[in-house]
């Protein structure tokens, strides 16, 4: 697993994890970066476990990029991936439904790629420019 967020470091559950040495190994922490594209294609999974949340880019771009997400059903993230098609969506706070959810694509790879391959698409025209424009104007019309 790679994260890209250094602040995840000081977390209770890092830090224990790490002085029973099982994440030793495991985990990438590459800190903040510039082009996080290549860790999104380097990933098998994505996982969001927002509380609260509008539209979440990290679904978006792990989805354009061929990664499936795991996420949380936080106000509009739902909105963000197509359950069970693209990613699965799990009750906030539901720790083991995303874990199972995880596991399930760890030990599935290629229903987990081919999950991956559907999000392109589904991300290209759902959420593309010309979609949104074309949307926000019907509505000011």
């Amino acid at each position: 697993m790679r994260c890209t967020s250094a602040s995840v470091r000081t977390s209770a559950r890092y830090t224990s994890g790490r002085a029973l040495g099982l994440l030793d190994g495991c985990l990438t922490f590459a800190g903040r970066q510039r082009e996080p594209a290549r860790y999104f294609a380097a990933a098998d999974a994505s996982l969001l476990t927002s509380v609260a949340e509008g539209c979440p880019n990290v679904a978006l771009e792990s989805q354009a990029l061929g990664v499936p997400i795991v996420l949380t059903r936080a106000a509009g993230s739902p909105e963000a991936v197509l359950d069970g098609v693209t990613g699965f969506v799990c009750e906030v706070g539901d720790i083991d439904a995303l874990a199972a959810r995880l596991a399930d694509l760890a030990d599935h790879p290629d229903a987990a790629r081919a999950m991956g391959e559907r999000g392109r698409p589904f991300i290209a025209e759902r959420f593309s420019i010309a979609r949104m424009v074309a949307e926000t104007s019907a509505v000011h019309a």
